[in-house]
């Protein structure tokens, strides 16, 4: 198909012959698609399908880049300095320049425009350092490396951030924006700083059409000869930077050719597809054939308002505030980073701990010698980085799950936490999950949960399906035929099923207490669970699907929010969090065990942790419902979504690279 040997495959239209690698794809991480690379670089190369009219013309309500508003203040601020008066206060400014760039475009949620505030602000404090020893830099017009062949081959080499020139030293500086302090953040890929150096070294200045797919407009370059390049950090945080490169124009290329230019014919040829984190974004979504396409999956009618892309911890995170899920998961504002409690390390450590021993051998299943004794720490415990008084509180759980190791069983293969992702197209949702276990056995698929409680749940399955929807939505997937076990990796069934045959499959919930394990199955051959999963899923989603304001939910799962910050500072610290009263829709979650109790009921104890006595009254519940599992007179979604995210695993944080 192109000149680097690439071949997409799924089919495509358009100009092959236009690539543009960023400096960010250099810098990816292990396991990242490679195939979602290749296409990104060739932005003029379409995935052919038929014109579909309701998939246009459908944007997010917000600016999801929230990056993008710094920079664009910044270089407001550049071009029209009386924007902001010269004796403003720093945070007057910014604010005055944010809402100067948000009036002109796409609003910005409110949680977004204080950080962008922020932001802005850190900036031109750092900005002011930087300048004391080059106090004639001044910001210019993006630029890259641009090439164009006589037979119209177009290669472009970019890098996002500021650009800055001084005309009377020949210095050309790149700036790149990091949300956290640049001691939270981790180490640029020297590629990036690679391509930064060229690109100050080389680069053209250019301009844009507003059409990514277009190459780009090269400019006279009017900033005088270049003979010193930098490259620095900037931290916007607490405007803190670091000089990443100094050097000669010479020591720049030198640079490049040697640590960059290789990884850019890498990110070219492809090589593989990796669906999970990457999907989320991705242009070609619809014809990959790593990606099994399920019209009707989530249950729900009509079209998101904008592609989303859909997780447990994003749906736990809306349920518990749309403003919550809004500014981590869409708009990737700075997160404040919690201190894990003990349950929270609980949870962690025997999930990793399980990872490790099942990924030795299929045919090896847990063992009561594998934990080691009181004294030593066995390798397990060594592997995951526990401590002698964690491993003593993990193992109380682990050797309850020797019972039920789902390795005893014959299986003919096994997956430790793999990425299952599916593509809903009729909602234009990419479904992601990332169960604890998946193994099969014949034609039969088996997805397993495993959950930690410190006291053993009801005795009820279908109350545990709510309770758990981890477990709803892995009944779902499997009955929709999106996992198989392929040659080397996880695939699908049938990758344009219509989701109409329900494959035989079976979703096992795995609880362990220290005093004991229950494993709960369910099975996709049985038409009312899954019906109640289907239900229970489709109720979830909905409204997270329809919302365009992702208005705030003010209450005390404010105290425990990692945007708190930029929505309501005054409960960031730690004594505000623990004298908030955890009291939501007519429930009590404590804030360090994130057990539920009801207010003013009947509670029992154990352990020295009050928990509630669901039974009987879920059940009547549950009977008036007339639906098997869901309407419950349990504790409502966002009263277990706020449990979970005090003592489940950490939610996703934001990223600090541009996802360019």
């Amino acid at each position: 198909m192109s000149d680097t040997g690439w071949t997409p495959a799924w089919p495509v239209t358009g100009n092959a012959r236009h690539t543009r690698v960023m400096a960010s794809a250099l810098g990816a991480p292990a396991g990242s698609c490679r195939e979602k690379l290749a296409s990104k670089a060739r932005p003029a190369l379409f995935l052919d399908r038929p014109f579909d009219r309701a998939m246009n013309g459908r944007t997010a309500p917000y600016r999801t880049f929230s990056l993008g508003i710094v920079v664009d203040a910044v270089r407001l601020l550049a071009s029209n300095p009386e924007v902001v008066p010269a004796d403003a206060d720093p945070v007057v400014a910014a604010a005055s320049l944010v809402d100067a760039v948000l009036s002109d475009g796409a609003s910005a949620h409110a949680g977004a425009r204080t950080w962008a505030v922020h932001a802005v602000t850190s900036y031109l404090e750092a900005d002011e350092y930087l300048r004391e020893d080059f106090p004639g830099l001044r910001p210019v017009g993006t630029r890259a490396v641009m090439y164009k062949s006589p037979d119209g081959e177009v290669k472009e080499v970019d890098v996002w951030g500021l650009w800055l020139r001084d005309q009377s030293t020949g210095v050309a500086e790149l700036r790149m924006l990091r949300q956290r302090a640049i001691g939270d953040a981790r180490p640029r890929d020297p590629a990036v700083v690679a391509v930064g150096a060229k690109i100050a070294a080389d680069g053209q200045p250019y301009e844009t059409d507003g059409k990514r797919y277009r190459p780009f407009l090269p400019m006279v370059d009017t900033d005088g000869e270049v003979r010193r390049v930098r490259v620095v950090d900037v931290g916007l945080a607490d405007a803190s930077y670091d000089v990443l490169f100094d050097g000669t124009v010479e020591e720049a290329r030198e640079l490049y050719a040697h640590v960059a230019a290789p990884q850019v014919a890498t990110v070219l040829s492809g090589g593989g597809f990796s669906p999970g984190r990457d999907c989320d974004g991705c242009y070609v979504i619809e014809g990959c054939p790593a990606v099994p396409r399920r019209g009707g999956l989530l249950g729900v009618v009509g079209l998101a308002t904008h592609r989303r892309y859909l997780t447990h911890t994003r749906l736990r995170d809306y349920e518990i505030c749309p403003a919550r899920y809004w500014l981590t998961a869409e708009a990737g504002v700075p997160q404040q980073r919690f201190e894990s409690l003990g349950a929270a390390r609980r949870g962690i450590l025997v999930h990793a701990a399980l990872e490790w021993l099942h990924a030795r051998d299929v045919a090896v299943p847990c063992a009561a010698a594998d934990l080691g004794d009181e004294n030593d720490l066995p390798p397990v415990a060594i592997a995951i980085g526990a401590l002698a008084e964690e491993w003593r509180e993990v193992v109380r759980y682990l050797r309850h799950h020797v019972d039920v190791c789902a390795l005893k069983l014959s299986l003919d293969w096994l997956r430790s936490e793999p990425s299952i992702v599916a593509f809903d197209n009729e909602a234009d949702v990419v479904v992601s999950a990332r169960p604890d276990l998946v193994a099969g056995a014949g034609d039969v698929v088996m997805w397993r949960e495993t959950k930690t409680a410190a006291i053993a749940p009801p005795d009820d399955d279908l109350l545990l399906l709510e309770q758990y929807p981890q477990a709803a939505l892995g009944l779902v997937l499997v009955a929709a035929g999106v996992v198989a076990e392929g040659s080397d990796a996880l695939t699908v069934h049938d990758a344009t099923g219509d989701g109409t045959e329900v494959v035989p499959g079976i979703v096992e919930l795995e609880i362990l207490t220290p005093t004991s394990a229950r494993v709960v199955r369910y099975s996709t051959t049985d038409a009312a669970t899954l019906q109640s999963a289907r239900i229970l899923l489709a109720s979830r989603v909905d409204p997270w699907l329809r919302d365009t304001a992702f208005n705030p939910e003010p209450g005390p799962q404010c105290s425990w929010c990692p945007v708190q910050e930029w929505c309501r500072p005054e409960l960031s610290s730690n004594a505000a969090r623990a004298a908030v009263a955890m009291v939501v829709d007519g429930y009590r979650v404590d804030p360090e065990t994130g057990e539920i109790l009801p207010v003013g009921g009947d509670t029992t104890r154990s352990g020295g942790h009050a928990v509630i006595d669901v039974s009987a009254d879920a059940r009547a519940g549950v009977e008036a419902a007339g639906t098997p599992g869901v309407g419950s007179a349990g504790p409502s979604a966002r009263v277990r979504s706020l449990a979970e995210s005090i003592v489940g695993v950490s939610g996703e944080t934001s990223d600090d690279d541009v996802p360019f």
